[in-house]
């Protein structure tokens, strides 16, 4: 597995860059359970946001990107919701 998200085509796994986005990152994270102890939320609403949102909410972001980081990862916020921050 790759130091850094670099999806740039989710048209070849036919998933939203950010769907893909949150998919990697909870991989990454060791889980669901992980990912919502980084996120400071609880494991129902990671579920949440695979099933539903297919994104990781904006106000998650700085948590996130900080477990990825202590995890040796180099993502920025428009990778993970370039509909927000825009592709970069």
């Amino acid at each position: 597995m790759s130091g850094v998200f670099a999806s740039d085509d989710s048209t070849a796994t036919g998933l939203a860059a950010e769907h893909e986005a949150l998919l990697w990152v909870i991989e990454v994270l060791g889980g669901q359970t992980a990912t919502a102890r980084a996120a400071k939320v609880k494991q129902q609403s990671v579920s949440y946001w695979v099933k539903t949102s297919h994104k990781i909410p904006a106000e998650r972001l700085p948590a996130v990107v900080a477990a990825l980081k202590k995890k040796g990862m180099i993502v920025t916020n428009s990778r993970l919701r370039p509909d927000i921050y825009g592709a970069g």
